[in-house]
C-alpha cells in the first residue's frame, strides 16, 4: 500500500505544474487551434475557407480574398427556371448548372 500511494504521489506535482502551465499562457492570452479568435470566411486558391483574424492579411498578401469563393458556373449560368432531372435522378433548376456539374441524359422536368 505504501508504494502504491508513494507512485501516486510522485505524479501529482506534474499535475500541478501543467496546470499551472496552462493557467499561466491562458492568462498570457494564448489561444489554442484557433479558439476565441474571430473567424474570417476567405477565397484560399479557389476554394472557401475560414481562418482566424489575425491569418487574414498573411493570406490576402499572397492573393487570397475576402468573402467566399464565386461559382464561375452561377455567374455565368442564365437565371431563368427550366428545371431538368438528369440521369442519376438529381433535379437542376436550370440546364446550364446540370452542365456545369457534369451531368448527362438530362430531360426537362416539366412538360
Amino acid at each position: 500500500m505504501k508504494s502504491e500511494s508513494r507512485r501516486g504521489a510522485s505524479r501529482a506535482p506534474w499535475l500541478v505544474v501543467a496546470g499551472w502551465v496552462v493557467v499561466m499562457l491562458l492568462g498570457a492570452g494564448a489561444t489554442f487551434a484557433g479558439k476565441g479568435q474571430e473567424k474570417v470566411t476567405i477565397c484560399h486558391k479557389g476554394k472557401t475557407i475560414t481562418v482566424g483574424a489575425p491569418a487574414v492579411a498573411a493570406h490576402q498578401k499572397h492573393g487570397d480574398t475576402l468573402g467566399p469563393c464565386e461559382d464561375p458556373c452561377r455567374k455565368a449560368c442564365p437565371r431563368i427556371y427550366d428545371p431538368v432531372t438528369c440521369a442519376d435522378g438529381r433535379t437542376y433548376n436550370i440546364p446550364c448548372l446540370a452542365e456545369c456539374a457534369g451531368k448527362t441524359g438530362c430531360t426537362p422536368a416539366c412538360r
